[in-house]
């Protein structure tokens, strides 16, 4: 897939190509291309209108929601254009990051799962092989991991205002203590340096769509990383509540926190986000993590999550 300009109909490598091309040789507002000559993108399952909030988002969004993706993409008819459409995100997205996209942040992009995308991408060795060819790394690639079941003490940062309770959790003990990182960590023998933020809905859509939050809470991923500290950031809500969220007329919405969520993972070693199913209780999934200790550096925990 390229960038075709509707007004002569050639084709361009680049969306800032086509953008040179429609003002410089078609002496054409870009504002008036994408209104009046373009036609209006539509899904591509229902055929409804599709609302268009940037330029870039035009070539890239074809479904209103993932519900419709998925129906339209499982689809054997439609293999070869579903292909299609994949690489070309993942072609636009290997000229900005240099990391493949966990199961987390494929959900918040117009890609589907991590096992569809292999599916679809069977022919060319999977998903992570595309996304080598096309120069992005494959990390959270491992699926073995290891659950130390002895009993575990979890220390609770004394800020914590309405923790967690792990009292009727088999095995765990907790304790109030003032931790340098994160919320939530285990006392050894399981691993202290694996620490659990947990971010309420508001809190998470708050830190991670606004300049000023986002940079403060880079700059403690920064600490954390320096003293070998491992985060697990994990939002009491589930993906599709967080994605549907917006708090009036502001900027701080859950698409936007989904896109800090992509910059901060992109940027940092050290830290990946994990969200609870629906109706899965938030603790039971803290106290899990705990136990898998800094083994998971290398485990997308959100697809080991959704698979269980």
């Amino acid at each position: 897939m390229d960038y075709k300009c509707e007004i002569c109909q050639r084709e361009f490598k680049s969306l800032a190509s086509l953008h040179r091309h429609v003002k410089a040789d078609e002496k054409t507002k870009l504002k008036d291309f994408y209104a009046n000559i373009l036609p209006e993108k539509r899904d591509l399952l229902t055929g409804e209108k599709i609302k268009i909030n940037s330029n870039d988002q035009y070539w890239k969004k074809n479904f209103i929601n993932k519900d419709n993706l998925y129906s339209w993409m499982r689809n054997p008819e439609n293999k070869e254009k579903a292909k299609d459409i994949c690489y070309f995100y993942l072609k636009e997205q290997a000229k900005k990051f240099s990391l493949s996209f966990s199961q987390a942040e494929l959900y918040s992009s117009q890609l589907p799962d991590i096992d569809d995308l292999d599916v679809i991408f069977k022919e060319d060795g999977g998903y992570y092989s595309v996304c080598q060819n096309l120069g992005m790394s494959p990390r959270l690639t491992e699926r073995e991991f290891s659950i130390n079941r002895s009993p575990i003490e979890i220390m609770i940062d004394t800020r914590e205002q309405t923790p967690f309770s792990f009292r009727n959790l088999k095995g765990v003990s907790e304790t109030p203590a003032s931790l340098v990182f994160g919320d939530y960590c285990a006392v050894p023998p399981h691993d202290g340096k694996l620490v659990i933020e947990r971010k309420s809905l508001g809190d998470f859509v708050s830190t991670f769509s606004m300049k000023d939050s986002l940079n403060r809470f880079s700059r403690e991923v920064q600490r954390a990383r320096d003293e070998d500290y491992y985060i697990v950031v994990l939002c009491e809500e589930s993906l599709p509540m967080v994605a549907d969220v917006k708090f009036g007329a502001c900027r701080a919405t859950g698409i936007a926190a989904l896109a800090g969520m992509r910059q901060t993972m992109q940027f940092f070693d050290n830290i990946q986000f994990v969200f609870p199913r629906i109706g899965f209780e938030p603790s039971f999934l803290a106290e899990r993590i705990l136990r898998m200790g800094k083994s998971i550096q290398n485990v997308d925990l959100q697809y080991l999550h959704d698979k269980k």
